[in-house]
């Protein structure tokens, strides 16, 4: 399948439908690059700056600095790429450079640092950490999903994540996502609305559907679960379309009993009835983009049987324990089409950014403390 971008006045709509796509085969031998530790930062009785509460996001700054997006209290923590902390990115509150809800953080190519905060608000902090501007951000709903709800591309142009109109939902039951393109000067470029999700199998477990997500280069990349193809435009107004050979592995035995207990109890404390899992887990379960352009692709694998364990879920909702575990595992895609190599991560670990040789992501520990965890990928060469 290609998609196409249509542009209706200032809205754009990637859509399906012909198109001359390129098709570029990523089938060199799976090769697993060793991932290491570098850097955690977090503690569970540690000074106030490094005992997170609730960790939403990170933004990398050009230079390495890092900044932690706390929601829980709120406030925006600033490390040096050692991991010392440096201070407060603004605070709560309603004046400039104050927020009350984050909802988002995303660094510009310049150095300067937006938040994205409260119902549709964008703060831009300058690279000393100063208040530079603000501006309002045209949204009709929070929308949720998979990786971050703030990006920024290399021209300095900031997609926010919202919903489409309704009049564009062709299942009233799915939300359509869609983004919103200002200028880091707060100007209205243009909204862009992602491909119909098209959901279908359990929504907790296996589900397929077609997923997209803004690359930091300025285009938007798509593809659908169920078959291992990824889709991004070039400028010559083909699509690239990169392939690549998987092996469909069963749903079956202990771990589907198990995950069929669980969605039936979420169905009986809903009210509803969610589609059955397929036979065959999708060929992969959601993918981001790396600051670098790289698209790191979340792969479905066999699980393993962890006698005692529990899902965060079934731990916080007193759901029915799900014992089965699958790595953390990606496949690295070069935009121009090439496998690059497979990272394991920490089981139940979150991907939160990646850029050239290095990967960060959100852990908990013991008392579901969390830490920010930076990796440097053996194997894997730095961006060009």
């Amino acid at each position: 399948m290609g998609f196409n971008t249509a542009i209706l006045g200032a809205l754009l709509v990637v859509q399906a439908g012909p198109i001359d796509t390129l098709v570029v085969r990523a089938d060199t031998p799976a090769m697993e690059l060793q991932a290491v530790e570098e850097l955690r930062i977090g503690s569970l009785d540690g000074p106030e700056e490094s005992s997170f509460g609730y960790i939403d996001a990170v933004a990398v700054a050009p230079g390495g600095t890092l900044y932690v997006a706390d929601v829980q209290v709120p406030v925006v923590r600033v490390f040096d790429p050692s991991g010392i902390y440096l201070g407060d990115l603004g605070r709560k509150g309603e004046g400039p450079g104050e927020y009350i809800a984050i909802r988002g953080i995303t660094a510009l190519p310049d150095g300067e640092v937006a938040v994205w905060h409260e119902m549709g608000e964008v703060t831009v902090f300058d690279r000393d950490r100063q208040f530079a501007r603000r501006f309002s951000v045209r949204l009709n709903s929070i929308a949720g999903g998979v990786g971050p709800g703030i990006v920024a591309d290399t021209s300095g142009h900031v997609f926010v994540r919202t919903t489409a109109s309704r009049a564009l939902w062709s299942t009233p039951q799915v939300i359509r996502y869609a983004w919103v393109r200002y200028s880091s000067s707060g100007e209205f470029l243009d909204s862009i609305v992602s491909p119909d999700r098209d959901l279908a199998g359990s929504p907790f477990a296996f589900r397929s559907e077609t997923f997209s997500a803004p690359s930091p280069h300025g285009y938007f990349v798509t593809g659908r679960t169920t078959e291992y193809a990824i889709s991004r435009p070039l400028r010559d107004g083909r699509v690239l379309r990169i392939e690549r050979d998987f092996d469909p592995i069963p749903i079956e035995g202990d771990e589907r009993s198990q995950w069929e207990r669980y969605v039936q109890e979420i169905e009986s404390r809903r009210g509803e009835e969610f589609p059955r899992m397929h036979g065959t887990k999708p060929a992969w379960k959601d993918f981001r983009l790396a600051a670098d352009g790289r698209i790191w692709v979340r792969r479905y694998s066999t699980a393993e049987h962890v006698l005692g364990h529990e899902t965060r879920a079934s731990a916080v909702g007193d759901l029915p324990t799900v014992q089965w575990v699958e790595p953390l595992l990606y496949d690295v895609l070069d935009p121009r089409g090439s496998y690059v190599g497979s990272v394991v991560l920490p089981a139940e670990a979150e991907m939160l950014f990646a850029q050239g040789q290095f990967v960060w992501t959100l852990e908990r520990g013991r008392f579901d403390e969390p830490y920010v965890v930076r990796y440097r990928v053996d194997g894997l060469p730095g961006a060009d």
